[in-house]
């Protein structure tokens, strides 16, 4: 007995290995050449499709970060020559307070002069002349010009 269930156990493997080996080779089985090329055509027209759908979105994406960029660097120049204007005010409002200053310490300074010079004319201690009579270099010194 044990002969016959080896056999049929055999028999039946075989059976269903062929039966698997067959579905496999329909599965598996080559198209004709036709049917090749008709599904490689399809193939590269899907691809195309793919590629040209791809490049229009690409194109477009370019096209706005172009824009967003070009935006962006207006609003920076925008920026930094409000800041730059602002800086060149402030620097003008500071020079005119220097030189209002300097010109305030002058006149100070040459209304004193007058006044002391005119102290020491009224107390006869120099004449007028005198005091504006350029003064003599020391010595060693040259005359200025």
């Amino acid at each position: 007995m044990s002969e016959r269930d080896d056999f049929g156990t055999f028999l039946l493997g075989f059976i269903i290995g062929g039966l698997t080996g067959a579905v496999v080779a329909l599965m598996l089985a080559p198209q004709s050449g036709e049917e090749t090329r008709t599904v490689i055509k399809e193939k590269a027209i899907e691809l195309r499709d793919m590629a040209e759908k791809t490049a229009g979105e690409v194109s477009t994406k370019a096209g706005e970060v172009a824009t967003q960029t070009r935006n962006r660097a207006e609003e920076v120049y925008t920026s930094t020559r409000h800041r730059a204007d602002e800086a060149i005010d402030s620097a003008k409002h500071r020079a005119d307070e220097v030189i209002g200053t300097a010109k305030h310490r002058a006149d100070e300074v040459i209304t004193s002069a007058k006044q002391r010079v005119g102290d020491r004319v009224r107390r006869g201690q120099v004449t007028l002349e005198e005091e504006i009579k350029p003064a003599e270099p020391a010595e060693g010194e040259t005359p200025e010009a």
